[in-house]
């Protein structure tokens, strides 16, 4: 884990494939997933996203296989 406070912090959406290997997105579909007060890393094969909540934070990570696209802003 990265040490998110020190971290400039953004608004994600993320566009998933429902199937990974799909690689336009449009045979399986894709959903979206927003984040807030959030900071991204990617390590590996994967994008991590840490989101700053209430009582500490949360981190999810996804396999850059499934993402189609993403924006960050703030």
């Amino acid at each position: 884990m990265t040490n998110i406070q020190y971290k400039e912090l953004f608004n994600i959406s993320l566009i998933i494939k429902n199937n990974p290997y799909d690689d336009d997105g449009f045979d399986s579909g894709t959903y979206r997933v927003d984040f807030q007060n959030s900071f991204y890393f990617f390590k590996s094969d994967n994008m991590i996203i840490e989101t700053k909540e209430e009582g500490g934070i949360t981190g999810q990570v996804f396999n850059l296989k499934t993402i189609k696209s993403y924006k960050i802003w703030q």
